[in-house]
């Protein structure tokens, strides 16, 4: 089995940041899936939870995060804990 580098594209973000690529740091901490939740990028950097579509964050445990970044636990939604209300992924073969 072959591991790719993982990467995460934020475009837009609470602290009005350019976007930016993070890297993850250990492949082997990319993607992971516990019971009750829908998918985990990381150890817990975001974390859809199944019941209620929330996602918990705390972005730049496992992924890198761009330098300038005030609070990485809050760039993504405002809030450690925020519903999300559009996802997009891509897969790039």
């Amino acid at each position: 089995m072959v591991t790719l580098p993982m990467r995460l594209f934020i475009l837009r973000d609470r602290e009005g940041l350019a976007p930016f690529k993070s890297m993850v740091k250990d492949t082997s901490h990319a993607i992971a899936s516990f019971s009750g939740h829908g998918p985990v990028i990381g150890i817990g950097d975001i974390s859809i939870h199944e019941r209620l579509f929330s996602v918990g964050t705390a972005f730049g445990t496992s992924y890198s995060l761009p330098s300038g970044v005030q609070h990485p636990h809050t760039i993504l939604g405002g809030s450690s804990y925020f519903v999300a209300d559009l996802w997009e992924v891509f897969y790039l073969a």
